[in-house]
């Protein structure tokens, strides 16, 4: 029974924090919280993220450094408004999938996934999709989710469109720091199948 179905009101505290400091399975897939992670994991995760062809659709698109990285991760060990995981498919580390700004009282989250450069096969961004959906909808019991996508990433927004999300609008972002003029997409998906 999908947990949106067991909960009547907001999300358990109780329940976000068990994922967030947990291995669990998914599938043929189990996904590793960013809380856990070893020294080696920490590094490799660091390194997809900067990598000029990762970061380049990121929304933050500067690299990131080992201090910023463990900051960013001790944030996560004190909450559970960001939920991250590495995915793990036997031995091999496949990407990254995270849930942010997780709002409770709406039952809602922003996502996003990111491959390891390393694991190139067919299917693979889809496949990351389904167990981030699985895991948001069925798992948690979250009933919206929203993207963020650059729109003229075409794989990515034919990625989340398959998906079931549509598009709500478009921002403008041109943060001082980046010093660039970038639009991306907002997208919507409800659990219950409805895009309104």
């Amino acid at each position: 029974m999908p947990a949106w179905s067991r909960v009547e009101s907001e999300l358990d505290e109780g329940m976000l924090r068990d994922v967030r400091d947990a291995v669990f399975k998914v599938g043929a897939c189990s996904l590793k919280s960013f809380t856990l992670m070893n020294e080696d994991e920490i590094r490799r995760v660091l390194a997809w993220r900067n990598r000029p062809r990762t970061r380049l659709w990121m929304v933050r698109n500067k690299p990131i450094s080992m201090d910023e990285h463990r900051e960013f991760l001790r944030h996560l060990s004190e909450g559970t408004s960001d939920l991250y995981w590495m995915i793990l498919k036997g031995r091999l580390r496949m990407g990254v999938i995270y849930l942010n700004q997780i709002d409770r009282r709406e039952r809602s989250a922003r996502i996003g996934l990111y491959r390891n450069p390393d694991y190139r096969r067919a299917g693979v961004g889809s496949e990351m999709m389904g167990l981030l959906l699985e895991t948001a909808f069925d798992r948690l019991g979250l009933e919206i989710l929203y993207a963020m996508v650059l729109e003229h990433n075409q794989r990515a927004v034919d990625l989340y469109v398959s998906a079931g999300f549509r598009p709500t609008g478009r921002v403008v972002t041109c943060p001082e720091e980046e010093g660039e003029r970038r639009i991306f997409l907002e997208m919507r998906l409800t659990g219950k199948g409805e895009t309104t």
